[in-house]
């Protein structure tokens, strides 16, 4: 079989380029566990307000001045689950 590396224009990159997520996914759970990763990311994070994708785009629609389409997405948000914390929040 020919070798064909050499013939292929790919980027030099700093991490490796191989197809072994399976074992080096285990690595990378480690490596996170090890370091406590995601409890850092969830202590940077605890002061936010968690806003779930319908409500991030409610916004977005309202920064861009499009208001009656920001009002028909959080009216469904409220219609589709009253308790849930993205209809408290757009109740307020």
């Amino acid at each position: 079989m020919a070798d064909y590396k050499h013939t292929i224009n790919l980027p030099e990159t700093a991490f490796p380029m191989k197809a072994d997520l399976a074992r080096r996914e285990t690595e990378m759970l480690a490596w996170w566990e090890e370091h406590r990763t995601y409890e850092k990311l969830r202590a940077i994070a605890a002061d936010r307000a968690y806003v779930t994708p319908r409500v991030n785009r409610a916004l977005v629609l309202l920064r861009r001045k499009r208001v009656q389409e920001a009002i028909l997405d959080l009216d469904a948000v409220v219609k589709e689950a009253p308790g849930h914390p993205d209809a408290l929040l757009v109740r307020g």
